[in-house]
C-alpha cells in the first residue's frame, strides 16, 4: 500500500493540476514528465516483484518499430488485474476509467496524473468513451507529446486461452494500434510466477 502512497506523492508534486475537462491533456514539462512515468515503472515494478511474479520477459517480434509504435495505441488480452502493473512496469501507458474514479482518494490524483480518460455515460458527447479514446488517439497520431494509451479490446478479463470478441471503440479512428499479448509462464528456479509481454509487429 505504501507504494501507492509513495507515487501518489511524486503525481501531487510534479503531476498537472486537476481538471474537470475530460478532453483536456495537461502536457508537463520534460523533466517533470520523465520523473513521473519512471517513478511509475519502477514502483510498478516493485509491487509486481513484492506479489511473486520475480521475472518479467519481454520478446520483440522481429519487424518492430518503436519510432512507429510510439504513435500507436497499445492494445491486449486481458488476464487478470496485474495486467496495469505490467504494462505499467513496461510502457508506463494511461488508462480509460469511469468519471467516477476520479473522485476517489489516492488513485484518482494518479489516473489523473498519468494524462488517465475518465468516461461519462451519462453524457453524450463530451463524456462518450468512444470519442475520449479517438480524440486521445488522434493526439499520439499527430506526435504530440502524451502518454501512450492502452485498452483491453476485449472489454473484461479471459482464462488467458482464448481471445474474447474485440469492441469496436478502439478501432473507429483508424489510427494505428500496437497489439501486445500477455502470458502467464510456469514457475521456474523458484519464480512463484513469470509474466511474459511480447510485443509484436506493428498493424493498422
Amino acid at each position: 500500500m505504501w507504494f501507492s502512497w509513495l507515487y501518489y506523492l511524486v503525481v501531487l508534486i510534479f503531476g498537472p493540476a486537476l481538471s474537470n475537462d475530460s478532453l483536456e491533456v495537461a502536457i508537463l514539462p520534460a523533466w517533470r514528465e520523465a520523473i513521473i512515468v519512471r517513478s511509475g515503472q519502477v514502483l510498478a515494478r516493485m509491487v509486481l516483484f513484492c506479489m511473486g511474479f520475480h521475472r518479467v520477459k519481454r520478446i520483440i517480434v522481429p519487424g518492430y518499430d518503436e519510432e512507429k509504435a510510439r504513435h500507436s495505441t497499445i492494445m491486449s488480452n486481458h488476464v487478470s488485474l496485474v495486467d496495469i502493473l505490467l504494462m505499467m512496469s513496461v510502457y508506463m501507458p494511461t488508462f480509460v476509467a469511469k468519471e467516477a474514479v476520479r473522485s476517489i482518494p489516492l488513485v484518482g490524483r494518479i489516473l489523473t496524473g498519468i494524462q488517465g480518460i475518465f468516461v461519462d455515460r451519462l453524457k453524450t458527447e463530451r463524456g462518450n468513451a468512444t470519442a475520449l479514446v479517438k480524440a486521445r488517439q488522434e493526439s499520439l497520431a499527430k506526435g504530440e507529446r502524451v502518454l501512450p494509451l492502452h485498452l483491453f479490446p476485449e472489454g473484461t478479463t479471459s482464462n488467458g486461452e482464448f481471445m474474447l470478441p474485440f469492441k469496436t471503440g478502439g478501432f473507429v479512428s483508424g489510427n494505428p494500434v500496437q497489439p501486445v499479448i500477455i502470458s502467464t509462464m510456469a514457475p521456474h528456479r523458484g519464480s512463484l510466477r513469470t509474466l511474459q509481454c511480447i510485443r509484436s509487429i506493428q498493424s493498422c
